[in-house]
């Protein structure tokens, strides 16, 4: 809004940043270019593991609603811009860390996705032994009272 009062046209900042680094022939290349490996150094140095586990976080997410057909949800909608992003920025020669400040907050979000995804598939694969196990020692508990 402020930008439309005072250079009187709307501007929105993550068009320009597409617009002028990865749409304009001559733009991006001004300024230098970085090898493929640079996104992800940093985006490593930024978020630690964190980056990784959103980067596995789609497949994952593909295998997990595969495997449980009967939990429906909606996070998929949130992912998808991470990595339509990730796949634009990465593709472009010029690159700067701060192309990737607007998905900062969705590289958080796949990651946590990861780690619920890995929360939920082991309590679901350990639940079933915990649950025999558990019956398994009462029984034998039991039977030691018993005596």
């Amino acid at each position: 809004i402020v930008d439309l009062m005072l250079y009187r046209r709307l501007t929105i900042t993550p068009l320009n940043i597409l617009l002028y680094n990865v749409f304009n022939p001559h733009g991006s290349e001004l300024y230098g270019t970085e090898p493929a490996t640079f996104y992800l150094q940093n985006g490593f140095l930024n978020f630690n593991l964190a980056f990784p586990l959103a980067l596995f976080s789609l497949p994952a997410y593909a295998l997990f609603q595969y495997f449980n057909k009967d939990i429906k949800s909606n996070i998929l909608y949130l992912m998808v811009p991470l990595f339509i992003w990730l796949g634009i920025m990465f593709s472009a020669p010029h690159k700067e860390e701060r192309f990737l400040f607007p998905v900062y907050p969705l590289i958080s979000l796949a990651a946590a996705v990861l780690l619920y995804i890995i929360w939920k598939s082991t309590s679901f694969c350990f639940g079933y032994f915990y649950k025999h196990m558990k019956e398994a020692s009462l029984l034998n508990i039991s039977g030691i009272l018993r005596m």
